[in-house]
């Protein structure tokens, strides 16, 4: 009797320790769904976003894709900067293209600090031409230039530059192709570069 008491017992016990275990799984399981559903709605949202960024970019282009005849000086500035920045066989070409056109930077709008986040001296601390070093040269393609207010008569122009060009490196001798959208200040009374910002690549 003892015996069948005992065994009662311990299958009982048993039996509650593989419910509540049963339980915990359970638990658990939901848990991880739980997380796994917030982790893929969190992606979608990053998703959602980057999307709307590239929509609201494509949107801005297409509003100023139609380009003006007007504006012939600024569309001059900005394509022998575009030039210059892009166009060089090796670093002495790059620090000549670069001096030939700081005439027409505005250096108190556009300080050389400023200036060198986007249009760098292609030299480092110690004097070194890394453009050199890395066996860099490169050539731009095509220059589409728009102005962003066409029935603007103010004299400072916000132009958008979209550019092609191509890359080679030491490390990459089959040249790479990318197009590089610009923001550019001109200023059409003193003809002068005041803002230069580099939106990305298209």
């Amino acid at each position: 009797m003892q015996k069948k008491t005992r065994y009662h017992r311990l299958t009982l016990g048993l039996g509650l320790i593989l419910g509540l275990a049963g339980v915990i799984l359970i638990g658990f399981t939901s848990f991880e769904s739980h997380q796994v559903r917030q982790q893929l709605q969190q992606t979608q949202a990053v998703k959602s976003q980057q999307k709307h960024v590239v929509k609201q970019q494509e949107r801005q282009l297409k509003a100023v894709s139609v380009k003006s005849p007007a504006h012939a000086q600024l569309n001059d500035a900005v394509t022998r900067l575009v030039q210059a920045m892009y166009t060089f066989k090796n670093g002495q070409s790059y620090v000549a293209n670069r001096k030939a056109v700081l005439p027409l930077i505005d250096s108190n709008k556009l300080p050389d600090k400023q200036l060198n986040r986007v249009y760098a001296t292609g030299l480092d601390d110690d004097g070194q031409n890394m453009i050199d070093g890395l066996k860099m040269k490169s050539a731009v393609t095509k220059v589409t230039i728009t102005v962003a207010d066409q029935t603007s008569h103010q004299s400072t122009q916000l132009a958008n530059v979209l550019f092609d060009y191509s890359l080679q490196t030491a490390s990459q001798p089959k040249p790479k192709e990318a197009t590089v959208w610009l923001q550019i200040k001109y200023n059409e009374q003193s003809h002068k570069i005041t803002g230069l910002d580099k939106v990305g690549l298209v």
